[in-house]
C-alpha cells in the first residue's frame, strides 16, 4: 500500500493543520464573518443605530452604494458619532478603499478613545498589517472598555488562539459564552477548540449550532471540511472544498486541503486532472506537489510521480515569482487582475506594468491593487518600485506571501539587513507560521549561528515541522558543527527516513 509520509512530517501535518491560522482569526475578520451584536456601548441616537444596522445588512447583501448613502445621511446628522465612523471604516474596507478605511478608523478613535467598537476596528486593522502580537493589546483595550461587547471578546479569543495561547483563549471563549450562550462566534470558536482537542462530534455539533456553515462563512466551511476528513467523510469534504475553491480560487490553504480530501476519497484521477496546472506552476506548495506525485504513483504512473515527489522534498525555490494571492476588489475588477497576471506569466512585462499603473490610478485606495502593481514592477526588473508598492500595500495587509515578496525584492536590491528585519518582525507577529520559522533557520544556518539553528529547529518541530527535510538538514549541520555526535547520528537517520525512494530505475 502506498502511503503519504508519516503523520508527524510537515507535509502530512499540513493536511490536518492546513487551515490552523484561518480557522480562528479568519472567522471574525473585517469582511468574512456575519456581524455580531456589540455590548453596552451604542451609538448616540436611535436613528443612527438604525442607519448603521441597515447599512450593515446592505453591505452583507452587496449593496455597497446604498450602504454608503445611509451612512452619509447619518454622518450629516451626527458628524461626531464614532459608531458611524466605525461603520464607514468597515464599508470602505469592504469596498477596497483600504487607506480610507484606516482614516475612518482613526477618526472614530479620535472621537471615542474608549469606544470599544473603534478599538476593535483598530485591532483588526493592526492584525492585518502588523501581525497578531501587535493587535492583541487593541483587543484587550476593547474588552476593558466594554466587557459586555461580544465581538470584542470574540476577537480577543480568536487572536489568542492564533498565537497558540489556547488556555487563555478558552477563558475568553467561556467569557463570551457567559455573555451569550448562543453567540454565533462563540459557538464557532468552541467548535475550533473541540476540533483541536480531537472531539470532532462535539465540534460538528457546535459548528452546526453556530449557523456559520449554512451561511457560507469561508472559515466555517473550512472547519467543516477538516472535521469531515477526520471523521472519514472525505467525499463530503470534497464537495465542501470544491465549493469553497470556487469562492476563493487563490486560497492556497483551501487548495491544499481540497487535494487532501481528493486523496482521502481515492479520487486520484480527479486530483491529477484538476490540479495539474497548479502543480506544474511556481505557486504549488510542497504538500500539494507531494500529493499529486503520490496520486500519480497510486495510478501506476511512477515516471510522472518521481519528479513531483522529489520536488516536494527539495529545498524551496527562493526566486521571486508572481503569486496569485492578490484578490480582486469586487467582480468588476477581476478581468483587469487576470489581464495583468496573464501578461506577467507570458513575459509581457511592459504591458503588465502599463496596465498596473492605470489600475492604480483607477483604484488608488486599494492595497490589493498596489500589491499587484508591485508584482508587475518586479517582473519588469524594477525592484525598487516593487518594494515601494509592496511596502505601501503592507500598511493595510501584510500576509506571509507579501512579506516573502518584500524579502526577495529587498535582497535583490542589496538590502539583506532590511530583508532579515522584515522576516524577524513577521515571525514575531505570527509566531506559529512554520514557513517563516524555516526561513529564519536558513538565515541562521548561512551565518553559522548553530546555537540559534538548534533553538529554531526545535521550535519548528513543535509547530509540526519536525520531519521537514530542510529542518532536519539544518539540525544535522548544527549537531556536526557543535560536535554532538549522538545528535548528528540521530538526525542523519531521521533524514534518511524521510527521503523519498527512487521510483524510477535509471
Amino acid at each position: 500500500m502506498i502511503l503519504v509520509p508519516n503523520s508527524s512530517s510537515r507535509l502530512l501535518r499540513a493536511a490536518l493543520m492546513v487551515c490552523a491560522g484561518a480557522l480562528i482569526a479568519a472567522c471574525s475578520g473585517l469582511v468574512d464573518a456575519p456581524e455580531t451584536q456589540g455590548g453596552a456601548q451604542t451609538s448616540e441616537s436611535n436613528e443612527a443605530a438604525l442607519a448603521i444596522r441597515t447599512a450593515g445588512r446592505e453591505m452583507r447583501d452587496g449593496n455597497l452604494a446604498e450602504a454608503a448613502r445611509l451612512l452619509d445621511a447619518a454622518l450629516a446628522d451626527e458628524p461626531g458619532n464614532p459608531a458611524i465612523w466605525v461603520a464607514i471604516a468597515r464599508l470602505r474596507y469592504r469596498s477596497g478603499e483600504h487607506f480610507g478605511a484606516i482614516d475612518a478608523a482613526d477618526r472614530a478613535l479620535e472621537l471615542g478613545p474608549s469606544f470599544a467598537p473603534a478599538l476593535l476596528m483598530r485591532g483588526q486593522l493592526v492584525r492585518d498589517a502588523n501581525g497578531l502580537s501587535e493587535s492583541l493589546p487593541w483587543f484587550e483595550a476593547a474588552v476593558a472598555a466594554d466587557p459586555t461587547h461580544a465581538e470584542a471578546v470574540g476577537e480577543y479569543a480568536a487572536t489568542l488562539g492564533d498565537l497558540g495561547r489556547f488556555g487563555e483563549m478558552l477563558d475568553a471563549v467561556e467569557r463570551l459564552s457567559e455573555l451569550d450562550r448562543e453567540n454565533e462566534q462563540g459557538l464557532y470558536l468552541r467548535a475550533v477548540l473541540a476540533a483541536r482537542a480531537g472531539e470532532f462530534v462535539l465540534a460538528k455539533s457546535l459548528l452546526d449550532r453556530s449557523g456559520w456553515r449554512g451561511a457560507g462563512v469561508p472559515s466555517a466551511m473550512l472547519l467543516d471540511a477538516v472535521i469531515d476528513i477526520q471523521q472519514g467523510n472525505a467525499d463530503t469534504a470534497v464537495e465542501t472544498l470544491a465549493e469553497l475553491s470556487r469562492l476563493q480560487p487563490a486560497n492556497r490553504r483551501v487548495r491544499d486541503l481540497y487535494a487532501r480530501a481528493l486523496w482521502e476519497a481515492g479520487r486520484d484521477e480527479k486530483l491529477v486532472s484538476e490540479l495539474s496546472e497548479v502543480v506544474e506552476g511556481p505557486d504549488a506548495s510542497a504538500y500539494l506537489t507531494m500529493l499529486a506525485g503520490r496520486a500519480h504513483e497510486r495510478l501506476g504512473d511512477r515516471e510522472a510521480a518521481a519528479p513531483l515527489i522529489a520536488k516536494a522534498y527539495s529545498k524551496p525555490d527562493t526566486d521571486w515569482h508572481s503569486l496569485s494571492d492578490t484578490g480582486a476588489i469586487g467582480g468588476a475588477l477581476a478581468p483587469q487582475t487576470a489581464q495583468i497576471r496573464s501578461a506577467i506569466a507570458s513575459g509581457d512585462e511592459a504591458s503588465a506594468s502599463g496596465r498596473a499603473a492605470r489600475f492604480v490610478d483607477q483604484f488608488p485606495q486599494s492595497a490589493d491593487v498596489l500589491a499587484l502593481a508591485g508584482d508587475a514592477a518586479f517582473a519588469n526588473a524594477e525592484a525598487a518600485q516593487a518594494i515601494e508598492n509592496y511596502s505601501v500595500s503592507a500598511r493595510v495587509r501584510k500576509p506571509w506571501r507579501l512579506t516573502q515578496k518584500l524579502i526577495v525584492a529587498s535582497r535583490q536590491t542589496g538590502e539583506d539587513n532590511a530583508a532579515n528585519a522584515l522576516l524577524t518582525r513577521y515571525a514575531l507577529g505570527d509566531p506559529r507560521n512554520a514557513d517563516a520559522i524555516i526561513a529564519l533557520i536558513e538565515i541562521a544556518r548561512i551565518s553559522e549561528d548553530w546555537e540559534r539553528v538548534v533553538e529554531l529547529t526545535d521550535y519548528a518541530a513543535l509547530l509540526g515541522s519536525g520531519q521537514d527535510p530542510i529542518v532536519l538538514n539544518a539540525r544535522l549541520e548544527a549537531a556536526q558543527a557543535l560536535g554532538n555526535d549522538a545528535d548528528a547520528q540521530r538526525y542523519e537517520s531521521l533524514l534518511d527516513a524521510v527521503r523519498p525512494p527512487k521510483l524510477v530505475r535509471e
